[in-house]
């Protein structure tokens, strides 16, 4: 079996050296000896703190993904950092859907020398999961992410349904869940595997293409008190608006009506999108108000991917 690993550094390459974290290549690539038999093929396009992660970043580990010849492999494993491996996960996921081998994202919350650390399990889990492919035990190809929660098995998550790790280090799919487990080597697809995530934001074969990504689309989030009238325009193609969990937004106050930002931003040719909006029998008299010919709602789809397809949707492609 032939894998290509790619490091780019987080938690999973670090070491803790005088009470601070920090890259070191060297962590990660020990994994490789858990597995004697299996030839690891190994890159490293640029290793970060995955915290420190930009558009550029995205864009350029895009761009040399696309470049891989993937026939040469039976799977890739991508190491990366916890704090934004939900938007890297959904950039490879629009970026790669036309791959026919797993593309394998994992991460750790501890460093490798820590017990604590599940950073081992997560790349074992990517190992497994390639392995059962290639046996012909499964035929579910494409973008995945890997994550063990504490108390629990190691995960599988489509790479566009996978959420941002909340404050107890714990990823899950878009309401909740995940695509399946890794138990004792195996997979297990969940019954209530979730697959019912949008695409429509964007959907494109890039396979030999080149791409770059926007710079100029904006992301908000509801809150109480939210200030829209402070939010500059300037430069932005497009705004993307997290709404409240029922799919509502603040539609009355003098700075803080989403109705009088919509229509601000129509004014001024900024599109604007609105997630996660509930597909219901009825809607809240909130969302009556809101100016639909203005804004754009996104049904079932969670903020990594819809943030992310419009870095792509308002970028450019080559």
């Amino acid at each position: 079996m032939k894998i290509l690993v790619v490091f780019t550094g987080g938690t999973i390459g670090s070491s803790v050296k005088n009470g601070i974290a920090d890259i070191d290549g060297n962590p990660a690539k020990k994994l490789l000896e858990l597995y004697p038999d299996i030839d690891f093929v190994c890159i490293e396009p640029f290793s970060i703190l995955s915290e420190n992660s930009t558009v550029d970043t995205l864009e350029h580990l895009c761009n040399f993904m696309l470049g891989v010849d993937y026939d040469n492999y039976n799977g890739v494993i991508l190491t990366h950092g916890s704090d934004t491996l939900g938007y890297t996960a959904a950039a490879l996921g629009i970026a790669l859907s036309y791959v026919r081998i797993p593309v394998m994202l994992t991460a750790a919350d501890y460093v490798l020398s820590d017990e604590r650390s599940n950073g081992t399990e997560n790349f074992c889990g990517c190992v497994d999961f390639i392995g059962e492919f290639v046996k012909g035990k499964h035929e579910y190809s494409g973008v995945y992410a890997v994550w063990k929660n504490r108390g629990d098995f190691v995960r599988v998550h489509h790479a566009r349904c996978l959420e941002q790790a909340d404050f107890n280090d714990e990823f899950h799919s878009y309401r909740k869940g995940s695509f399946g487990t890794m138990s004792h080597g195996s997979f297990v697809k969940d019954k209530a595997a979730y697959g019912g995530v949008k695409l429509s934001l964007f959907s494109e074969d890039l396979q030999g293409k080149l791409i770059r990504l926007s710079r100029n689309v904006l992301l908000l989030k509801s809150y109480v008190g939210a200030d829209f009238d402070c939010i500059s325009l300037d430069g932005k193609d497009a705004v993307l608006v997290q709404a409240y969990h029922s799919g509502t937004v603040c539609t009355e106050g003098e700075n803080t009506s989403f109705v009088k930002f919509a229509k601000r931003c129509k004014a001024k040719g900024v599109d604007v999108f609105l997630y996660s909006v509930k597909d219901r029998s009825y809607i809240y008299r909130s969302a009556k108000k809101i100016p639909w010919d203005a804004v754009t709602p996104v049904f079932d789809t969670g903020e990594c991917s819809a943030y992310v397809g419009l870095l792509f949707r308002y970028g450019k492609i080559e």
